[in-house]
């Protein structure tokens, strides 16, 4: 398969994060750099420039027919007049008033909010998901005209707000933004079944699944080995770089990269020949892959961490299933919008996890996915976990003998290294 992110122009570092967007919608013909034969990623995205983007997206013929006259600023033999006519016809947008349609004027994040909900209702004839209600900050200073549509499109993960909960309505849009956003809405169409049942949980792929004679690499080449075996569930490792970006490497040094920067770890390999992965790249690949499932592992901060997704990545918030260490780290996940949830009792205090029933019960009144446990280390759980009715998820097992022993005592799941060992349950 050919790598989302193979670079298309030169000011476009793979490193950044809207790297993905940009080059994957430059190869399919979708935008183009400017006539330095740059993409100039923050130079700011206009009315007309984001009408075309809309336009190529909708695979639909453009009809070349000019409106003379329609709007003054309009020159019939510009190179945007088809597209803002196109948008006209299909009840996308409209004039600024004074017969003018400011087509080389910047647009605002609200005004792309209009835009693209007009365009998945009026030119696509589609009704956008609802993922999650987004709450920003400054929410109220929103225009009365956008407010509704603003609400819509960020609930739908389109259009994201900032790490600072604010949405930011009469910012000017980016390039990069642009991009990304329409990347959102091009992955927001992919089906995709959500939920768990026991079937999906029997066989979780630890650190990206096996890929010839390493483990725990979270590599690209690991994702698409255990993609190919059939694996739609896979946990992958995340740590936080020198610049508190999020790279996919169960640690820093010894057989792994040192402890870098994002960019410097991107250059490095995994294991000497691997390529490494990061929240970014991940994404990417779980666009093209739309049926699989990620459970992140974070080495550390697990509620910032899952803030990051779902800041950046709205649209994939159902795919992500993030653990929790500690009982008490439930309620804040469950609030940043992420719905299956599994416990797990490696870094979970003793005090919590003394007495098995106990988290069991938990377990159950808060419908979490599973739980997940050292079978050697904490065999009293599985009687509990069979009369409270919740999956047991046994971390890590690779043997099939020690599988098959599991199973009689209860076990529902397994994460394992070994993509094709398979039991008959």
């Amino acid at each position: 398969m050919a790598f989302e992110n193979e670079r298309q122009f030169p000011d476009v570092q793979g490193s950044e994060w809207y790297a993905l967007p940009v080059n994957y919608l430059a190869r399919r013909q979708v935008l183009g750099g400017k006539e330095d034969g740059k993409f100039h990623p923050e130079d700011p995205v206009t009315r007309a420039e984001f009408l075309k983007l809309l336009a190529l997206v909708s695979g639909k013929k453009i009809n070349s027919q000019r409106l003379q006259g329609k709007f003054s600023d309009v020159d019939n033999n510009a190179w945007y007049a088809e597209y803002v006519y196109w948008s006209v016809k299909e009840k996308i947008a409209n004039g600024v008033g004074d017969n003018r349609f400011a087509p080389n004027s910047p647009i605002s994040r609200q005004e792309i909010a209009v835009l693209l909900w007009r365009y998945n209702k009026n030119a696509m004839g589609r009704v956008l998901p609802k993922n999650r209600t987004m709450n920003f900050r400054d929410a109220s200073s929103c225009a009365g005209w956008a407010a509704k549509e603003v609400a819509k499109v960020s609930g739908a993960g389109l259009l994201s707000g900032y790490e600072d909960r604010t949405f930011r309505p009469w910012g000017k849009a980016t390039r990069a933004e642009a991009a990304q956003i329409i990347y959102n809405y091009l992955g927001s169409y992919q089906k995709f079944e959500q939920g768990c049942n026991i079937d999906d949980l029997r066989y979780i792929m630890h650190g990206g699944g096996q890929t010839g004679q390493f483990l725990v690499s979270n590599s690209l080449q690991a994702m698409e080995e255990s993609y190919g075996w059939g694996n739609r569930m896979i946990e992958v490792d995340f740590s936080w770089t020198a610049d508190q970006q999020l790279a996919c490497v169960h640690g820093w040094g010894g057989e792994y990269p040192p402890y870098s920067t994002l960019s410097q770890f991107m250059q490095t390999k995994i294991f000497g020949s691997l390529t490494p992965m990061n929240l970014d790249t991940l994404a990417a690949w779980m666009r093209s892959h739309p049926e699989v499932r990620v459970i992140p592992d974070f080495k550390e901060r697990n509620t910032e961490g899952l803030r990051m997704i779902s800041v950046r990545y709205p649209d994939l918030i159902e795919r992500f299933l993030p653990y929790i260490y500690s009982i008490r780290e439930y309620d804040s996940v469950k609030n940043l919008g992420f719905r299956n949830i599994f416990l797990i009792l490696y870094r979970m205090p003793a005090a919590e996890k003394r007495d098995p029933s106990q988290v069991m019960a938990f377990a159950k009144e808060k419908d979490l996915a599973g739980v997940a446990i050292a079978p050697f280390q904490e065999r009293e759980y599985f009687a509990a976990a069979q009369k409270a009715g919740i999956p047991l998820l046994c971390y890590v097992v690779d043997k099939l003998d020690w599988m098959v022993d599991m199973a009689r005592q209860g076990a529902d799941g397994y994460f394992t290294d070994r993509q094709n060992v398979r039991i008959q349950w």
